[in-house]
């Protein structure tokens, strides 16, 4: 299971490890229920940045919110975290010019049995359809698990018209850092 924390988390590190971010800077909105629901930890965001050697600018006690830095073979990554609803969860100005505009989903890794990947995959590409507002330049995309279920629907998913003709991206990210389906 990928939480959706975790999903944009991964998403950011590839495109700034890639170098696919223009001024190695990504904005991320993650929801504070991705983090902790009534007390329970869903994902920790700042455990996760800490031990991957991410510095909270002017951070203090527990706040995973703000301006997060860390220094890469000399130079600067930046991630800004706020929880901001509607421009996507990662937000990137990419290096050919575009606007990477991005709706995360976590799920399952392996094949659910009440088709969660479905609804979720789905629910990721209405919020793209349905954004308030659209640049010449954004490039829309969805990010899911690469689990088994989901990697079905995003092969049959990306030849449908609506969304081959829009151009809209399905991303399918692992744990371990790979991204398939940006086709930068």
């Amino acid at each position: 299971m990928m939480q959706e924390a975790e999903v944009t988390l991964v998403l950011a590190h590839y495109l700034l490890e890639n170098v696919l971010a223009e001024n190695r800077t990504i904005r991320l909105a993650i929801d504070g229920a991705q983090v902790a629901v009534g007390g329970q930890v869903v994902f920790p965001v700042r455990d996760y940045l800490l031990e991957r050697d991410w510095v909270l600018e002017g951070g203090r006690g527990e706040e995973w919110r703000g301006s997060w830095v860390k220094r890469v073979e000399g130079a600067d990554w930046r991630l800004q975290i706020d929880s901001r609803p509607g421009v996507g969860d990662v937000v990137a100005d990419l290096n050919n010019g575009q606007r990477l505009r991005v709706e995360s989903k976590g799920g399952p890794l392996a094949r659910s049995r009440n088709s969660t990947e479905y609804r979720r995959l789905r629910e990721a590409l209405g919020q793209c359809l349905t954004v308030p507002t659209l640049e010449p330049d954004d490039l829309l995309a969805v990010a899911v698990p690469n689990g088994e279920r989901f990697s079905e629907l995003a092969l049959q998913w990306r030849e449908r018209p609506l969304v081959k003709n829009l151009g809209l991206r399905i991303l399918l990210v692992r744990p371990t850092g790979e991204v398939d389906g940006l086709g930068l």
